[in-house]
């Protein structure tokens, strides 16, 4: 596996928690932070799309449906939580100890 493998862009299936303000400044900050959901599609805004708390548009950005929830989010507001089967393929260049 090669070093920053696990930092590839969002996908349908992956994984994500919500780790970013909303930029709505009437928005109730902070509700949302460290929610953690599968992510079942990826789908582009449209211009017309407004923001429910301050009815400005936002955008045009990707967002993602929350699996059963249908809540969506910006991409810039996610991380993407990578399979700990990628994790554990990770090189590390630190040299194993003896035990004590």
């Amino acid at each position: 596996m090669t070093e920053g493998n696990h930092e590839r862009p969002i996908a349908v299936g992956d994984l994500v928690v919500v780790i970013g303000p909303s930029k709505c400044p009437l928005a109730r900050q902070g509700d949302d932070l460290g929610h953690t959901f599968k992510v079942i599609s990826i789908t582009p805004t449209t211009s017309n799309e407004r923001c429910a708390t301050c009815g400005s548009v936002h955008g045009p950005f990707n967002l993602l449906y929350a699996e059963d929830l249908q809540w969506n989010f910006p991409l810039y507001r996610l991380k993407r939580i990578p399979p700990l089967s990628e994790l554990w393929g990770s090189k590390t260049d630190e040299p194993m100890k003896e035990p004590a």
